[in-house]
């Protein structure tokens, strides 16, 4: 499913990613595990993102998870677009957000019950 997210929710996310405006996110760079990786790869291990937005030479990407709500930022480059940032929240206000690690694990751990369950 590909949508357009609202324009204040994209500029926050711009802002967070530009070391702007701090949210209650954890963001991180080239520590976790999927900065570098191609969408391709991104999709194989965390599945279709519920959000997409794409504008100029980058884009955001949205997963829900049941445990956290994940951000996947993309910028094109000389070998197509690769992931910069990885940005992770709580699904629920008030909660504790997880770090991005384990927010990509719980994805991955979602990702292989549902090939397994096909």
């Amino acid at each position: 499913m590909i949508s357009r997210l609202r324009p204040t929710a994209f500029v926050v996310a711009l802002a967070v990613l530009a070391g702007l405006a701090s949210p209650a996110l954890c963001a991180t760079r080239a520590s976790e595990s999927l900065v570098g990786d191609a969408p391709a790869d991104v999709r194989a291990r965390l599945g279709e993102p519920s959000l997409i937005h794409a504008e100029g030479q980058g884009a955001l990407w949205t997963y829900r998870f049941e445990a956290c709500a994940l951000m996947v930022a993309y910028r094109d480059g000389p070998d197509g677009p690769r992931v910069t940032h990885v940005m992770s929240g709580p699904r629920r206000l008030g909660e504790t957000p997880p770090t991005a690690a384990e927010c990509i694990e719980s994805g991955m751990n979602a990702q292989r019950l549902a090939r397994s369950s096909h």
